[in-house]
């Protein structure tokens, strides 16, 4: 069956949208790409309730917590333990209460890395998914709970400076619900081709009408959407054009897409630690960037494997 009767993405396409929305995270927080970071966190956040509905279906929510443990605190954990040691090697001020907060994936004050909000609001939205579909028996009714807490913690946590203002964390809480919905429907939201590609289309073009109308608008509502449509228009011209998609550029992005949670964990400091003091040009700063952060995400990738390979070994050795 043609992939745009149902929509779907597989595991290599999705790598390589992983890969796009960190490339525009990058260039946003550089300034070359203006609300790149948010084009970005929309196409992460479709991606993650995408596949977290995609695993439900398959699994359930057998060993839910320790998936999401393994494969998204321990490495942030360890990634955190290293930069904590840096700020105690640079003499950075922070209090043992900010330590043990950002330990816990709720630095919601961003002392030791402002980008880190998003793990704090991933999380909330793993909460919401997991107990809404294990409280309720009536998926439908609990995908519709879930988008009204989602909202509702968006927005509560966004007025009370749960998350920094400057983040827009309200703007963020329709994408993995969206996610969700489009994994849960994927094959029965069209019946052809045609209208898929239809359904696409529309998408497209409404996010082209935004960005066009306002791009490099600031006010909030116009910043709300401005990134929804850079985002949901990324995802739908990619859905519209992958088969056409040069291999090359594909396997390179799919490859950057699978170190992208490390690219982003030390995203802020290879921003810090090549900063920019306009000796150069912009866009060659913009392209060093991209380069060193992809090698800090190899190694940072390849210290972690080696770490927990240890602590197997470890811990094999102990059971004997």
């Amino acid at each position: 069956m043609n992939n745009w009767d149902k929509l779907t993405l597989k595991i290599d396409q999705s790598d390589f949208l992983k890969g796009v929305a960190i490339i525009f995270v990058l260039l946003g927080h550089i300034g070359i790409v203006d609300n790149g970071g948010s084009f970005g966190v929309h196409i992460f956040l479709i991606l993650s309730g995408y596949g977290l509905y995609c695993s439900f279906q398959k699994n359930g929510l057998s060993n839910f917590w320790k998936k999401r443990i393994i494969g998204v605190y321990c490495p942030y954990l360890f990634w955190t333990i290293i930069t904590m040691a840096m700020t105690i090697i640079t003499k950075k001020q922070v209090t043992i209460l900010q330590n043990v907060v950002t330990l816990l994936g709720m630095d919601f004050g961003m002392n030791l890395d402002p980008t880190m909000w998003y793990l704090s609001y991933i999380f909330a939205f793993y909460f919401i998914f997991w107990t809404t579909l294990k409280l309720e028996k009536n998926k439908k009714l609990s995908i519709t709970i879930a988008m009204v807490l989602t909202f509702a913690v968006a927005v509560i946590g966004y007025k009370a400076i749960v998350w920094h203002r400057g983040t827009i964390a309200w703007a963020y809480f329709i994408s993995f619900p969206f996610g969700v919905l489009w994994a849960k429907n994927r094959q029965r939201i069209v019946s052809n081709k045609v209208w898929g590609r239809v359904l696409i289309i529309i998408v497209g073009l409404c996010s082209a009408f935004v960005v066009i109308n306002y791009g490099k608008q600031h006010m909030r509502i116009e910043q709300f959407l401005f990134s929804m449509a850079g985002g949901y228009g990324s995802l739908a011209l990619y859905m519209l054009l992958r088969e056409k998609v040069p291999a090359v550029v594909t396997e390179l992005g799919q490859q950057i897409g699978k170190i992208s949670f490390f690219m982003y964990l030390n995203e802020w400091y290879v921003l810090n630690w090549i900063g920019n003091k306009n000796s150069v040009p912009r866009d060659l700063w913009g392209v060093a960037v991209i380069l060193v952060s992809i090698v800090m995400a190899v190694v940072t990738e390849k210290c972690w494997k080696l770490f927990v390979e240890g602590v197997q070994t470890l811990a094999k050795n102990g059971a004997k």
